[in-house]
């Protein structure tokens, strides 16, 4: 197989091939990886896997220092984060390589992928890879023998299906805490553009310095939205009681998949039992 390697694609062509696979996800969109370029400073690579003149796979990998995405917005640490890349650089991929057409090709494609990854990045040391959900399988590719391997698990939700098999899906309590966000009068709205991200930023700041979480600028989460909003892949919602915004929940959509980030709540509303992520959470999956 034949594996051709570059560092600048078309977005939307790119973006359009991937969403051929069912199992794609926005990690491995181009539009997600501009972003770590262009803002978070990462190099990124893209990696289209052939047999023949068929296009067997894809793949988006992005080369960084040590705790780049950390490192990136302090001035002070920019030393520093140079060092580390020169010395020590470190790759990854999220949710990939993603996999068209034919199944029996797929485990010689990853091999091809990772020699190929290898070969054209011979200093950086892997830091970390997963594979698309539902492909698990292919961890036991030889490619992959020598990688420190952990297990995780997510829940995985059918939105297919109709409101009240959703429902019936959710714990218990998961149910009551809704029910009980409904009856405190607990409205969920969508955060509506720029202008309304911008206005979100002050709320996500109290929430993370609250918790004492790392807050990133607001530069970067507008300039991700700008980047991700020709495949209308980020949303922003918020739960309001009484005027006031007590929860914020964003997530990615693409390919008919959503995943959540960035979940606030006001350590007031928490304390006051007030349960907005779980109605968000509810009224995006509905």
């Amino acid at each position: 197989m034949r594996v051709d390697v570059a560092n600048q694609v078309d977005l939307d062509v790119w973006n359009q091939q991937i969403s051929g696979a069912e199992h794609a996800t926005i990690h491995q969109t181009a539009s997600l990886g501009e972003f770590y370029r262009s803002h978070l400073g990462y190099d990124v690579f893209y990696l289209r896997c052939f047999e023949g003149d068929q296009l067997v796979a894809l793949l988006t990998i992005r080369i960084g220092g040590f705790g780049q995405a950390q490192l990136i917005e302090r001035p002070m640490a920019t030393a520093g984060l140079r060092l580390s890349r020169w010395l020590k650089p470190l790759l990854s991929w999220q949710q990939g390589p993603v996999f068209l057409g034919d199944p029996e090709r797929w485990p010689s494609a990853l091999a091809a992928l990772v020699d190929a990854v290898r070969s054209h990045t011979p200093r950086a040391r892997f830091s970390g890879i997963t594979l698309p959900i539902g492909l698990e399988a292919l961890v036991e590719n030889e490619s992959l023998a020598a990688f420190d391997r952990l297990e995780w698990a997510t829940y995985l939700v059918d939105l297919r299906v109709d409101e009240e098999e959703l429902w019936n899906g959710l714990k218990r309590s998961a149910r009551k805490a809704i029910r009980k966000a409904e009856r405190d009068g607990l409205e969920v709205q969508l955060v509506d553009g720029e202008q309304g991200r911008l206005e979100y930023q002050p709320f996500r700041r109290h929430c993370l310095q609250a918790r004492g979480a790392r807050v990133t600028s607001a530069a970067n989460y507008i300039d991700r939205h700008r980047l991700l909003r020709s495949i209308d892949g980020e949303e922003v919602y918020i739960a309001v009681h009484q005027g006031e915004t007590i929860s914020g929940l964003g997530v990615f959509r693409f390919n008919g998949q959503i995943s959540e980030f960035g979940s606030h709540q006001t350590p007031e509303s928490a304390a006051q039992k007030l349960n907005g992520n779980d109605l968000l959470k509810w009224e995006i999956l509905r």
